[in-house]
């Protein structure tokens, strides 16, 4: 759309906004092909995903877009017992019991901590966006040595998708600087960290996270199909 504009319209947008678009890329493993092609229609649409990234110039917000994510399941368990769930966790009720069948690795591969994996996310907003599996079920079970190993592991997660795009420099999972040489001056910036609520725990998805807190919103539905269906509920 940016290129059907004529030069004075495309120079005023640049002006306003960086626009750009990256490719993520993901390896599913077969025992989770079935369940991708029920889902997003062919294993090939998750396998290579487009992103579309958009900066306002004058205000710095930024909105990330990928048509997967509104197709990502969402499920909720209206009867769920929270504490019963982590004291006597099932298969059926932890998708990411077994990340090596269920989980998605990265075109590198996975990085394997002590207490932790990493696996690919299979609705990306960026084109490396990966997370960190801990071991242990219980998300309030932690100690020093687990916490030290997930960093760890997503920041040798990090180095790895650095190695493959080296464009891939800043690294989000609490805002530390870059992984490599950038234009601007990172000497001295403070490592952020914020803490949230995650909302109703029985509801497995969630999209209040690191990138609202500290990036980009997340679009989830495809702004061309809202319009759409806006135009076409409006009675003249």
């Amino acid at each position: 759309m940016v290129e059907s504009l004529t030069p004075e319209e495309k120079g005023l947008f640049h002006r306003l906004f960086h626009f750009s678009t990256t490719t993520g890329y993901l390896y599913p493993p077969e025992s989770m092909r079935g369940w991708i092609e029920e889902r997003f229609g062919s294993a090939q649409a998750v396998v290579s995903q487009k992103i579309v990234k958009i900066t306002n110039l004058i205000t710095f917000e930024g909105a990330l877009f990928n048509r997967l994510r509104a197709c990502r399941p969402i499920e909720f368990r209206e009867n769920l017992c929270v504490e019963h769930s982590i004291v006597a966790p099932s298969d059926n009720h932890d998708p990411l019991g077994h990340p090596e069948r269920n989980t998605h690795g990265d075109t590198f591969g996975r990085v394997e901590g002590e207490y932790c994996v990493t696996a690919s996310n299979i609705a990306k907003y960026d084109g490396m966006h990966g997370l960190v599996i801990f071991h242990d079920y219980d998300p309030v079970s932690f100690s020093r040595e687990k916490i030290i190993d997930y960093i760890d592991t997503g920041r040798s997660w990090a180095e790895k998708a650095h190695e493959i795009d080296p464009e891939a420099k800043y690294y989000l999972v609490m805002v530390p600087p870059p992984l490599a040489e950038t234009e601007e001056d990172w000497e001295g910036f403070p490592v952020l960290v914020r803490l949230v609520a995650r909302g109703d725990p029985n509801i497995t998805t969630c999209d209040i996270g690191s990138m609202e807190l500290f990036a980009s919103s997340v679009i989830s539905s495809d702004p061309w199909e809202v319009a759409w269906l806006l135009k076409e509920s409006i009675q003249f």
